[in-house]
């Protein structure tokens, strides 16, 4: 697992690509329950016995509540019962777990079996373990409290962050939320896990951190863009002068980790670039971003929806020969999708046996 994080890191840095703040947080969790069992390769010992079957695990209805880090970012209802189950029963205990009280219905719920590719159900799994009579003591009990937090004051609250606020321009605000959750941990998860953070942080690029300034619906934060972007570009007639729009190299920058601002999280001393989509906009066009914010495509900040798409094009490529014909083969299937019916429950299938005398 961590020889593939490293080369996704790796990949990312060459491509000069958008990363997956989803990714980063999964990367974070392993090399805490990693640490916590002392094996790279998988957990051992009586945590993993008892993950493993924790669904066959009493409720403990005295369990302890843990608090740390940030409440969950706030869901109406509608949402929430829309949600996949793995979503609904992570968003569910982990508020949970904060109150000390877990609801009957939620006890009721059967949680999905360990898979290496489904965090949500691994980070699930844990938390009903945390409610439960597991009879860990000493040593097991303090990692398993350990992974716990992080859980509850990191990894929850950054993924729903993230899925909230998906667009792209997010990606450093995201950077400043994570530094801000991770205040909560204990000193021997910030050594474990700031080395990924500081080698992740891609949305820390100074085109990054300017490109959400441009965007930022706060004039203070257009201005302060507008101006590093002057800076970058020097003296010129406003009218005709371009950004400079040839290949650059990719290098995560050092972040500051106390950082509480864009401003804040970078040094702006050295290899400050200009975002790309400004580059072809004169100086002139620039400045208009003073008075309205830069409208650009709504890329999301997380791969999740690409993932998707490479299944499709894998099942496609085995059904078809031709680029045309798995084109197309793709294309009729999402067709159908959107005109096909939703059933939104198992009350709407009888739609489907209902005929006429």
């Amino acid at each position: 697992m961590k020889e593939i994080g490293e080369d996704f890191e790796k990949k990312c840095r060459e491509e000069g690509s958008i990363s997956c703040i989803l990714f980063d947080g999964r990367i974070d969790m392993t090399n805490v329950i990693m640490e916590a069992e002392g094996s790279e390769q998988s957990y051992m010992g009586k945590i993993k016995e008892e993950h493993y079957s924790v669904a066959n695990l009493d409720i403990n209805p005295n369990f302890n509540c843990i608090c740390v880090g940030p409440p969950l970012i706030k869901l109406p209802d509608e949402v929430i019962q829309d949600l996949s189950t793995d979503q609904h029963y992570g968003y569910k205990i982990v508020c949970a777990v904060r109150e000390g009280v877990l609801p009957a219905k939620l006890a009721l719920l059967e949680i999905g079996p360990v898979n290496h590719s489904r965090w949500l159900t691994t980070a699930n799994r844990f938390l009903r373990l945390w409610v439960s009579k597991h009879g860990l003591r000493g040593k097991n009990l303090k990692n398993l409290q350990l992974i716990v937090e992080f859980i509850i004051g990191v990894y929850y609250p950054c993924w729903f962050n993230a899925k909230v606020k998906h667009c792209w321009i997010k990606g450093p605000r995201h950077i400043l939320f994570q530094l801000d959750c991770l205040k909560s941990q204990k000193k021997e998860v910030l050594d474990l896990v700031m080395p990924t953070v500081r080698r992740s942080a891609w949305y820390a690029h100074s085109e990054m951190l300017i490109q959400a300034l441009l965007c930022s619906e706060d004039q203070k934060d257009r201005i302060n863009g507008v101006e590093k972007i002057l800076t970058i570009r020097g003296e010129g007639d406003p009218n005709s002068q371009l950004g400079d729009s040839s290949v650059r190299m990719r290098k995560t920058p050092e972040i500051n980790t106390e950082a509480t601002s864009i401003n804040d999280l970078i040094s702006w001393s050295d290899g400050v670039l200009e975002p790309p989509l400004t580059c072809s906009l004169s100086t002139l066009e620039v400045k208009g971003f003073i008075n309205s914010p830069m409208k650009v495509p709504n890329w999301p900040c997380h791969t999740q929806s690409i993932e998707r798409v490479v299944k499709m094009v894998t099942e496609a490529s085995a059904k078809y020969y031709s680029q045309e014909k798995r084109d197309g083969a793709i294309r009729a299937q999402e067709a159908s999708r959107r005109l096909m019916a939703k059933n939104d429950s198992k009350q709407d299938l009888f739609n489907l046996i209902k005929y006429r005398k």
